[in-house]
């Protein structure tokens, strides 16, 4: 891979430096041309460097630079399409050398519990029954009267 990325890099290495050769336009201004270059060596030398991160920051920096170059009418459009396309290339060899860097990990909230209401119910209170009462001494429904043991009638 490192292979490919550092030739798609001259690649764009050679549209960039042939920008006289052969028209009577080059579409490129030969300051813009040397800039560019450097800018593009830059980036072959981080990739082989195994700088994948680094260099994926420097194509960012050439893209910005030829943006620039174009606004400011060093680079004809159809030029710069000719290098957009060739740091195309060398930006697909870069993602293929290296994945992208792992999305760092956020912490994930926990779902708050919904507060419920507890819906206390008494319980019924017990209702006391008197027990009946026995007699202890066998006799049912005479009990001791009074003083002495003697009651009425009886």
């Amino acid at each position: 891979m490192i292979r490919r990325t550092a030739l798609a890099a001259a690649a764009l290495a050679v549209v960039l430096a042939t920008a006289g050769c052969g028209s009577a336009d080059p579409g490129i201004t030969a300051a813009a041309s040397t800039s560019l270059q450097h800018e593009v060596g830059e980036v072959a030398r981080l990739a082989a460097a195994h700088q994948y991160e680094e260099a994926r920051r420097s194509l960012t920096a050439l893209q910005a630079d030829l943006r620039r170059r174009v606004a400011s009418g060093a680079v004809t459009a159809a030029r710069a399409e000719r290098i957009r396309d060739a740091i195309a290339a060398v930006a697909a060899d870069l993602r293929a050398a290296a994945p992208a860097p792992a999305p760092t990990p956020t912490a994930t909230p926990s779902p708050t519990p919904t507060p419920t209401r507890a819906i206390v119910t008494p319980a019924p209170e017990a209702t006391k029954t008197p027990a009946p009462t026995v007699p202890t001494d066998g006799k049912k429904g005479r009990g001791k009267k009074g003083k002495g043991g003697k009651g009425k009638g009886g």
